[in-house]
């Protein structure tokens, strides 16, 4: 392969790199934002629950799951035969996922025209 080839080639390696580290960061970020959504709407009465709401990342940074460890949590959010549900994980969730759509929305594709513009 030419090195012309050779170049054109790491150029784009490098450019698709660059989106996914521009995507991985939007995860990363709104997996802290759902954090701060759901302690900010969590019901306190001693603080366990709210101190127990965290964020897990997958392997690929390209996913979380948001967590609330303590052991009423799911009645909390879901509410129980006696008690209404007063949720904080799912409204954290919602409003993290569409901030990040918006996020990811605002990350350049790598553009295989602008590629080949500083190539010609």
């Amino acid at each position: 392969m030419p090195a012309v080839l050779h170049a054109l080639a790491a150029d784009l390696i490098r450019t698709s790199a660059m989106a996914v580290a521009d995507v991985k960061f939007a995860v990363y970020r709104s997996g802290l934002d759902a954090v701060g959504y759901a302690k900010g709407n969590v019901p306190v009465r001693t603080g366990e629950l709210k101190n127990s709401i965290g964020v897990q990342y997958s392997a690929t940074g390209l996913q979380f799951d948001l967590e609330a460890e303590a052991d009423h949590a799911a009645y909390v959010e879901y509410g129980t035969s006696r008690m209404a549900p007063r949720p904080f994980v799912g409204p954290a969730v919602e409003r993290a996922g569409r901030e990040l759509q918006a996020k990811l929305q605002a990350v350049p594709p790598p553009s295989l025209m602008s590629l080949a513009a500083r190539w010609r």
